[in-house]
């Protein structure tokens, strides 16, 4: 989902969420009201490069569009070249400067979230106990990996594994990204575990049963209880912090890993969405004021960096900027220059 250089020090959160180490010196471009094509939404159709307006009114610099009409998005990924996301049940690509916008693979059955790499596109079902594979360069999908629940729900990626949440038994669970590899469970009799994501030492998820962020080592041990999630939405981590959008704070909300102490960043969000780490920044959705607001994981002054009257629900970023779907059915992107 990102370059491989830095896949050893990225981590990703379920929805999607990606972050990025190394990356300074961030400085969002204003695409201003440039209109374009829309995209149809069908296989293969023509993604436009709209704009909102500069700042659309409402602060923060306008998205390109990459595709719309692309009905209820329930994910999106990234890898080097493409953006990825589900809707109706089809894994859907364009290329990150737009164009075409294509379907890939047959229909997934209930998929809930994907990650990319730039060979694959993983999947969690809630109609199947553990990760399809999808093979980009030929459409073929096949169950990758299975632990005997009845659905999965999170899931995330580093260099060498995939993680994944899945119940009723409460797995957090990880398998080799090599052929042939064996499925570990990490742990299991967890509460309902939803989102996951994945640094180099830790796994730390969202209890959705107990509405508790827990954590363990990435090769297995005993999970530690780190804080109350208050109805996480999206989860994301870095070597410092856990960092997730709640919607019952209405706020994104920091867990210090050194200090083992939780702080709120940013308040009054109306309806939280994803929420993606890059370079000490947290990016997140707010849906119902139509925007996307950055603060440093270290804490300091929030800003709004984009508008999107269509609601930005889903969210990943890269060294290149941002991508999200909204509410609307569309697919946004954000370049950054550095």
């Amino acid at each position: 989902m990102i370059p491989a250089a830095l896949l050893a020090t990225a981590l990703f959160a379920a929805p999607g969420c990606h972050l990025l180490s190394g990356v300074a010196d961030l400085e969002f471009v204003d695409q201003g009201g440039s209109s374009g094509s829309s995209a149809t939404g069908g296989a293969g159709g023509q993604a436009g490069h709209g704009g909102f307006g500069a700042g659309g009114g409402m602060g923060g610099a306008s998205p390109l569009e990459l595709a719309s009409n692309e009905g209820s998005i329930e994910d999106i990924a990234i890898d080097d070249t493409h953006v990825y996301w589900l809707s109706a049940g089809q894994v859907r690509r364009v290329d990150k400067t737009g164009g075409q916008v294509a379907s890939i693979g047959p229909l997934v059955d209930t998929p809930i979230q994907l990650q990319a790499d730039g060979t694959y596109v993983y999947l969690s079902s809630g109609a199947v106990s553990g990760v399809y594979r999808l093979v980009i360069a030929d459409g073929s999908l096949a169950l990758f990996a299975e632990t005997g629940g009845a659905l999965t729900h999170g899931l995330a990626q580093d260099a060498s594994f995939v993680y994944w949440t899945e119940n009723p038994e409460g797995y957090v669970a990880r398998i080799g990204k090599a052929d042939g590899s064996p499925v570990e469970p990490l742990t299991s009799g967890q509460n309902a575990p939803t989102l996951v994501a994945v640094n180099a030492t830790q796994v730390v998820w969202y209890n959705e049963g107990d509405d508790s962020i827990q954590a363990l080592p990435v090769a297995g041990g005993t999970p530690t209880y780190l804080v109350a999630g208050q109805a996480a939405v999206d989860l994301a981590i870095d070597d410092t912090a856990a960092v997730w959008t709640s919607s019952g704070a209405g706020a994104v909300i920091r867990y210090d890993f050194a200090s083992q102490t939780s702080d709120t960043l940013e308040a009054g969000l109306g309806d939280p969405g994803g929420i993606a780490l890059v370079a000490g920044r947290a990016f997140a959705c707010d849906a119902t004021a139509g925007r996307i607001v950055a603060v440093p994981v270290a804490g300091g002054a929030v800003e709004d960096v984009a508008s999107d009257p269509g609601g930005p629900r889903h969210l990943v970023a890269d060294g290149t900027g941002l991508y999200w779907s909204n509410d609307s059915g569309q697919v946004l992107h954000l370049p950054i220059s550095r």
